[in-house]
């Protein structure tokens, strides 16, 4: 916080009730200013598209293509086998096809350890 001292001292004099106020202004001008500085390191730059330069995208987006079976391993231990739909910043789309049924599952890209492709 950026409070004057002399205006401290003076509403320290008055008694709690003012410092409790001066603190409150200041609180209150701080969170009004713009945020302008840069994310710290430990915050996952915000992305608006998917970036197709990175291997592992290039590789997601060739299952697509292909239509390849893979097994999708979750952080829980879960697996989920089927093909690769779509890919976005945030999830991938699985279809899961099962004897007798057809279903589709969008899984948030956090959740997945890893995805592999499944030997025919």
């Amino acid at each position: 916080m950026a409070i004057n001292p002399e205006e401290l001292r003076k509403a320290y004099e008055k008694g709690v009730e003012a410092v409790a106020a001066l603190v409150e202004q200041e609180v209150k001008r701080q969170s009004e200013k713009p945020k302008n500085h840069p994310p710290s390191s430990h915050q996952k730059p915000m992305f608006t598209e998917l970036n197709t330069s990175t291997p592992s995208i290039r590789r997601v987006h060739n299952m697509i293509k292909d239509k390849e079976e893979v097994e999708v391993k979750l952080v829980t231990g879960d697996s989920i086998k089927g093909t690769v739909k779509w890919i976005d910043i945030d999830c991938i789309c699985v279809d899961v096809a099962s004897p007798g049924q057809s279903h589709t599952l969008v899984i948030w890209q956090h959740s997945i350890a890893f995805i592999a492709t499944r030997s025919s």
